[in-house]
C-alpha cells in the first residue's frame, strides 16, 4: 500500500505540473538597496556606460569626477537569492585607463526555463538565483564637456545638456534629453529620442523617432523611422520608407526610396535620388534631380537640372530655368518661368506653365504624345520654329499677322518659322510628334 500511494503522489506532482502549477518556494518582503560610486577622471576622458533594462538620469556638474548611483527594489526571493542579487547590482564592472573609463551595470544575463516551468535567473557573477521580481535605476553625474558612449536597451534615459560628443548606442529606449556636442553619433533601433540643439553629427537609425531643435550637418542612414527639426543647414539622406519634417532646411543631399520629406526655408542645393517619394519644400537656389514615381513641390527653384524622370509629378509655384535631359510620362504644372525651359527627350509627358514672364529666353525640347501649354506675357516678343507630325500646334497668330512667316503643312506635318518681332531675343524652338501644343 505504501507504494501505491507513493504513485499516487507522484501521478498527482505530474499532473500539477502539466497544467501550469509551479512550486512555492520561500519568499521574503520587498527589499530595497542602493550604492554610491565615485571616480575620478580628466576632462578628456572618454565614459562609456553600458545599461540593460534599468532606467536612467544623466546629470552634469563641474567636478572631474563620474558619481553612479543605483537602487533597486526585489520581491519574491529567499534571502539567498536576495543576497546574490545585490551582490551582483552593487558592484558593477569598472575597467579605467588610456584615457578613458568603462562602467558596465549590467548584473543580469537573463532567465531561462529548465524542463519548461522551473525559471532560473543567471547573474553576471556566475551564481544563478531563483525567479525574482527586481527593478533597477541608475543615475550618473558626469562633467559636462566629457565625450560620452551610451550603450542601452531597455530602458528610458533623461539627460540634461551633453557638451561633448556622444555616442548613443540605443535599442527599444526612450531619451529625454537636452544640448549635445559636435560630432556625435546616434546608432538606434526601436527607440525615440527627443533633443536639443546640435552641431555635426551621423545617425543610423531603424524604426525609431526623432525630435530635434537646431543641427548642423546631419548625415542619416534609416528606414522605417520619423525625423523632426526645427533647423539643419545641411541634411545628407540616405532613406527608406520614412518621414522628414524640418521647419528650416538650408540643403540637401537625399537618395531615398517610399520617403516623405516636409521642409520649408531658403535652401542653396538640393540633391535628390529618389523612388516613390514625396517632396515638399521651400525655395532653393539650385535643384540637382534624377527620380521615378515621385512628386516634386516647392515654392521657388533657381536652376533646377534633371538628369531622368519617370512617372513623376512636379509643381513648382517660381523658377528661373528648367532642364530634363530624360522625361517620361510625367507631369510638370509650373507657375512663373523667368528665363528657360529645355526638354531634349520629353515623351509622353504634360508640360503647363502658367506664366511665361517678359524675361523669358528659350524654349527648347523634342516631344513625342503628350502636351504643352504655355502662357506667355504680353509683352513677350518672340521667335516661333517647330517641326511637328500630326498632333495640334495653337499659337496666337494675330501676333504674328504682320511678320514673316513661313508655314508648310503637308502629310500631316507642319513646318512653321514665325516671329512677333524683328528684334525677338526669346526663341520658342522644338521637334513634336503627336504632340497637343499652345501658346496663349
Amino acid at each position: 500500500m505504501k507504494n501505491i500511494s507513493s504513485i499516487f503522489k507522484l501521478l498527482a506532482l505530474t499532473a500539477a505540473l502539466q497544467y501550469g502549477f509551479k512550486p512555492v518556494f520561500a519568499s521574503s518582503d520587498e527589499v530595497k538597496d542602493k550604492f554610491e560610486l565615485t571616480y575620478k577622471v580628466s576632462a578628456s576622458d572618454k565614459l562609456v556606460l553600458n545599461m540593460y533594462d534599468s532606467d536612467l538620469q544623466i546629470n552634469t556638474w563641474k567636478s572631474n569626477e563620474v558619481k553612479l548611483t543605483g537602487e533597486i527594489i526585489i520581491s519574491n526571493g529567499s534571502k539567498e537569492d536576495i543576497d546574490k542579487i545585490l551582490a551582483a547590482f552593487k558592484n558593477p564592472k569598472v575597467e579605467q585607463g588610456g584615457g578613458s573609463i568603462e562602467i558596465n551595470t549590467v548584473f543580469s544575463e537573463g532567465t531561462i526555463k529548465i524542463m519548461g516551468f522551473y525559471e532560473k535567473t543567471k547573474l553576471t557573477t556566475g551564481e544563478s538565483v531563483s525567479t525574482s521580481s527586481f527593478k533597477a535605476t541608475y543615475a550618473i553625474w558626469v562633467p559636462e564637456s566629457i565625450a560620452f558612449n551610451l550603450k542601452s536597451k531597455y530602458n528610458s534615459v533623461k539627460s540634461a545638456s551633453l557638451l561633448g560628443s556622444i555616442d548613443f548606442d540605443l535599442y527599444n529606449v526612450d531619451v529625454e534629453m537636452g544640448d549635445f556636442g559636435d560630432k556625435s553619433v546616434f546608432e538606434t533601433k526601436y527607440s525615440t529620442v527627443n533633443a536639443g540643439k546640435g552641431k555635426d553629427a551621423k545617425f543610423n537609425i531603424y524604426d525609431s523617432k526623432f525630435v530635434f531643435d537646431e543641427l548642423n550637418k546631419v548625415i542619416v542612414t534609416s528606414k522605417y523611422s520619423k525625423f523632426t527639426s526645427k533647423s539643419i543647414n545641411l541634411l545628407v539622406l540616405d532613406s527608406y520608407n520614412d518621414t522628414y519634417n524640418i521647419e528650416n532646411l538650408k540643403g540637401v543631399d537625399m537618395d531615398a526610396k517610399y520617403t516623405t520629406l516636409n521642409a520649408k526655408g531658403t535652401s542653396n542645393l538640393g540633391k535628390f535620388t529618389l523612388y516613390n517619394c514625396n517632396v515638399e519644400v521651400g525655395s532653393f537656389a539650385k535643384v540637382e534631380f534624377d527620380s521615378k514615381y515621385s512628386e516634386f513641390d516647392a515654392a521657388s527653384v533657381g536652376s533646377f537640372a534633371i538628369k531622368t524622370s519617370y512617372n513623376d509629378a512636379y509643381t513648382i509655384n517660381e523658377l528661373n530655368d528648367i532642364t530634363c535631359e530624360n522625361s517620361k510620362y510625367n507631369k510638370f504644372h509650373l507657375g512663373t518661368v523667368s528665363s528657360s525651359v529645355n526638354l531634349p527627350s520629353c515623351y509622353d509627358s504634360e508640360i503647363s506653365v502658367q506664366k511665361i514672364a517678359p524675361t523669358f529666353t528659350s524654349f527648347k525640347g523634342d516631344f513625342k504624345y503628350g502636351s504643352v501649354k504655355l502662357n506667355v506675357d504680353p509683352a513677350l516678343n518672340y521667335r516661333l520654329i517647330c517641326n511637328s507630325t500630326y498632333g495640334k500646334i495653337n499659337y496666337p497668330r494675330e501676333r504674328f499677322k504682320n511678320r514673316p512667316l513661313v508655314y508648310i503643312e503637308k502629310d500631316s506635318k507642319i513646318e512653321l518659322d514665325c516671329s512677333t518681332s524683328t528684334d525677338a531675343k526669346c526663341e520658342f524652338n522644338f521637334i513634336a510628334y503627336d504632340l497637343n501644343f499652345t501658346i496663349q
